[in-house]
């Protein structure tokens, strides 16, 4: 069982006029809060000292956007933050090295969330969990 944080970006956007002229520039920000139930698969037997893995699960994912407009049109400036719910599922590989009463792991996972489109992930994830 897992809960993580991803950053999907963010930055500036220009908005222009017909005749391309600059009118206002927006500012966003958008990230992605999961948690997810996971199977791990690993060979039987093996005693290296770094162990790959097998992961599959299913997931919860909040996606998270906001936008901050400033003066435009004669409208005053205000910000907007949207989130929306989507199941997914995800399929990984990792390794993994024990360390005295912890394990250090790198692991990468393909997610994809939500119906048709579906948003598809691939994170890199490295960190320690308890044995």
């Amino acid at each position: 069982m897992d809960a993580t944080y991803q950053s999907l970006g963010g930055g500036q956007q220009q908005i222009t006029a017909a005749d391309d002229r600059e009118v206002a520039q927006i500012n966003f920000r958008r990230g992605l809060i999961s948690g997810a139930v996971s199977v791990g698969i690993r060979p039987p037997n093996l005693d290296w000292a770094v162990r790959p893995y097998m992961l599959a699960g299913l997931g919860s994912y909040w996606f998270r956007s906001a936008v901050d407009w400033p003066v435009f049109l004669d409208q005053p400036a205000f910000s907007e933050t949207i989130t929306s719910r989507a199941n997914g599922m995800h399929l990984g590989v990792g390794l993994e090295a024990p360390i005295s009463r912890m394990v250090f792991f790198v692991e990468t996972r393909v997610q994809r969330v939500g119906e048709a489109p579906r948003s598809n992930f691939v994170p890199v994830s490295v960190g320690l969990r308890m044995r």
